[in-house]
């Protein structure tokens, strides 16, 4: 994953963990939303490394409580079809 995306993913929520909004454990990684399968990598290869389906979690409350409520394939198809897409997936 590009260094500088992570950099700014943490600095865009203070580098605070994003499992609830009273949360306030550092973040100490980054959850994939939509979950990074074989199958979903296939189908969603622009969808699972984008800003959209990272964000940052503390270890503690990724193990201990409810994960996010992923997006439907419908939303991640939309992604991957949007105008611009293709220059991304031929590079």
């Amino acid at each position: 994953m590009n260094t500088i995306l992570r950099l700014d993913l943490f600095n865009a929520y203070n580098g605070f963990c994003q499992c609830s909004q009273e949360c306030v454990e550092k973040a100490t990684d980054l959850h994939h939303v939509k979950p990074n399968t074989k199958v979903n990598k296939k189908k969603f290869p622009l969808y699972l490394n984008s800003p959209f389906n990272l964000k940052p979690w503390n270890n503690g409350c990724h193990l201990n409580k409810p994960l996010p409520k992923e997006p439907s394939d419908k939303v991640c198809q939309v992604f991957e079809d949007w105008p611009g897409g293709e220059y991304e997936k031929s590079n």
